[in-house]
């Protein structure tokens, strides 16, 4: 499998992502890759990770399915079905869990998992920050921003 890690974001909270996720989707979609809309809703930092796969499947849309997309411990759990053999790609699935790992779920610079306030995300120390001074339910609203 030859794909690169995406680059890391700017760490500005306004870097596109709703015109990017929409674009993507629209693209994934018309190609005919199914499950798409699964990348929706997920960690807005993780898109650059999308965007590099959405490219990779793009190349042989008719042998791939999402079947499953969830943030798991502070990863990214994606399920891609390869029609070829039928079953989990798993080096797309590896691949992904290993990009956001080290990828914040806020801003897409360079992260790490934290562990604390009950909850496992991966987060750059800014982002950190702001989940420390920001109540929840507004932090949440940076890591899953709303769309268009």
């Amino acid at each position: 499998m030859s794909l690169r890690p995406p680059p890391h974001e700017a760490g500005h909270p306004e870097f596109g992502y709703a015109a990017r996720i929409e674009t993507l989707l629209w693209a994934m979609t018309s190609a005919g890759i199914e499950g798409t809309e699964r990348l929706r809703h997920q960690p807005a930092g993780w898109i650059g990770i999308f965007e590099v796969l959405g490219a990779h499947l793009v190349q042989d849309p008719g042998n791939y399915s999402i079947t499953d997309a969830k943030e798991e411990f502070g990863m990214l759990h994606l399920e891609v079905i390869d029609k070829r053999t039928g079953g989990v790609d798993t080096d797309l699935l590896q691949w992904c869990a290993e990009q956001s790992s080290v990828r914040c779920m806020v801003f897409g610079t360079r992260g790490r998992p934290h562990f604390e306030l009950g909850w496992v995300m991966t987060l750059s120390d800014a982002a950190y920050d702001l989940l420390i001074e920001t109540p929840n339910e507004r932090f949440l609203d940076l890591v899953y921003p709303s769309e268009l």
